[in-house]
């Protein structure tokens, strides 16, 4: 069995459906998910103490976590308890069952660094939620050293196709004649990648044994501006305010993804422009019902 945490979330759902055509997959989450798969109700900042009734679970993948950046910075107790405590449990739990663990960790590691980014690049993650995905990394190590736990981690850098990252607040916006703000000048740019492709990523990882740290990106810097005039082909003109830059968001990142292609034998395959309208067409179903 295969036991997802966070699977009733955006990336989550997307990895649980893939993963449910060929394996059986137990879900732990705060929220119960669409999809009826075997859901337990659990908050990953407590213990998990009643879990023999699982059976067994060949791998845990991690994806429950506090994402927000911005509020990282507000409130940092919560994402440190959630993502630090949480990983915590979670591979106590995967040391109890001999389960091999697949962390979705994140860019936010690398902080203000010259992409393309490196693996092998010393993490000086300039937000809270940077620094505890940093830390989440340092305690996969610290399982794999200390018990033999194989342990993935994945840093996952924009990933977007239907969950709350800019491409789809935007689109949202856009669809709505709403106003697009812009934090910075536009300029600034991200490593965007299509969440199928990013499922594929995964459960690919899941094959591999030890410990290692692997960029899940497609390798190239989009600018947010280039973005707007994307999200325009589809919708038509749109209205952009640019506001101060938030505390915490990166001037510039892009993954390299050689070890992924040579450990995962996977590159991103969806081209931000077909991502973008796959996504847009998404909204549109669900807007229409």
């Amino acid at each position: 069995m295969y036991l997802v945490t966070g699977g009733a979330g955006f990336i989550g759902s997307h990895l649980v459906k893939e993963l449910s055509s060929f394996e059986e997959v137990s879900i732990i989450d705060v929220v119960e998910p669409k999809k009826k798969v075997k859901f337990i109700k659990h908050d990953i900042r407590k213990e998990f103490k009643d879990f023999e009734r699982l059976g067994e679970i060949k791998v845990i993948f991690h994806l429950a976590a506090k994402k927000d950046v911005a509020k990282s910075m507000k409130e940092p107790k919560e994402t440190i308890e959630v993502n630090v405590k949480g990983t915590l449990n979670v591979l106590e739990l995967a040391r109890k069952k001999d389960a091999k663990v697949i962390i979705a960790s994140s860019s936010a590691v690398y902080g203000e660094q010259k992409p393309p980014l490196k693996e092998g690049s010393p993490p000086t993650p300039i937000s809270v939620y940077g620094l505890t995905k940093a830390i989440n990394e340092e305690q996969g190590r610290a399982f794999y050293e200390n018990y033999g736990l194989d342990v993935i981690c994945l840093r996952y850098f924009n990933v977007y196709g239907g969950g709350d990252g800019v491409i789809e607040r935007f689109l949202k916006k856009a669809m709505k004649g709403e106003e697009l703000r812009i934090f910075g000048d536009g300029k600034q740019s991200r490593d965007f990648i299509y969440v199928k492709d990013v499922v594929k990523a995964t459960i690919r990882a899941s094959k591999l044994r030890g410990f290692e740290i692997i960029n899940v990106g497609r390798g190239e810097g989009i600018k947010v501006m280039e973005v707007t005039s994307i999200i325009e082909k589809l919708v038509g003109k749109v209205k952009i305010s640019f506001e101060k830059e938030r505390e915490g968001d990166i001037k510039e990142s892009y993954a390299d993804v050689e070890k992924a292609k040579k450990l995962l034998n996977w590159e991103a395959k969806t081209e931000i422009r077909e991502g973008i309208k796959l996504t847009y067409e998404h909204m549109k179903k669900l807007i229409n019902g």
